[in-house]
């Protein structure tokens, strides 16, 4: 079984060419803050793993992108994941940037101006981003904001399973710095999906597959 987490402002179908190509079950749940869902009344990516954790199987293969992989390093040990894949995503003070974008003023512009889509349209090549667009629903910008006041400025502890990077060569959002500092912290092996923007496993789900089915088709009972 596989649990993939989406991040934000995207939705469970950016995992939907995955899925479709991966050959073995799967589950992506929607995030608690995501369009239709209710913000958690504590807001920690600790606390958002733990309301996650009692509806998922335990043992699965997790993968998280952006802030679904920070939940997921929180998530890993409570549900005992067999390994963890993050996709684009960061740690520690990597999230500054988020963080000050929630502070009263930047927020007008980082958050409620944009709502999301400059991140999308960053995230993907040009030619794609109407139909990123159209794919991911709308982030009500105060909860992207309740979100980012709580990132933490200091990375998550090891997860306690074998952690392996997957990473688009051409991320804007997240550059290929944060692929190697993420790798070397959590001493995981590093994969890259060669042209693939910030989005990278939704614009091209056919290379992403094919990097965790061959990561786990060498993991002894896996």
């Amino acid at each position: 079984m596989v649990v993939f987490l989406h991040g934000v402002p995207s939705s469970p179908a950016l995992w939907d060419g995955v899925r479709a190509r991966l050959g073995r079950p799967s589950v992506a749940p929607w995030l608690p803050g995501s369009p239709g869902h209710a913000l958690p009344p504590t807001r920690t990516p600790e606390r958002v793993a733990a309301s996650l954790a009692d509806a998922l199987p335990h043992g699965a293969h997790l993968v998280g992108h952006d802030y679904g992989g920070l939940v997921a390093l929180y998530l890993a040990p409570r549900i005992r994941a067999a390994s963890l894949t993050l996709s684009s995503t960061t740690i520690g003070v990597g999230w500054l940037p988020a963080r000050l974008g929630a502070l009263p003023g930047a927020r007008e512009l980082f958050y409620r101006r944009c709502a999301g889509s400059r991140w999308l349209a960053r995230g993907v090549r040009p030619d794609r981003v109407e139909e990123a667009r159209a794919a991911f629903p709308a982030w009500d910008p105060r909860h992207m904001e309740a979100l980012a006041r709580c990132l933490p400025l200091r990375p998550p502890p090891a997860p306690g399973c074998p952690v392996r990077c997957l990473w688009g060569t051409a991320d804007r959002s997240l550059p290929a710095p944060h692929a190697h500092l993420l790798a070397a912290w959590y001493e995981a092996e590093l994969a890259w999906l060669p042209g693939g923007r910030h989005y990278a496993v939704w614009e091209d789900p056919e290379a992403a597959a094919a990097a965790l089915r061959a990561w786990w088709d060498r993991a002894p009972g896996s």
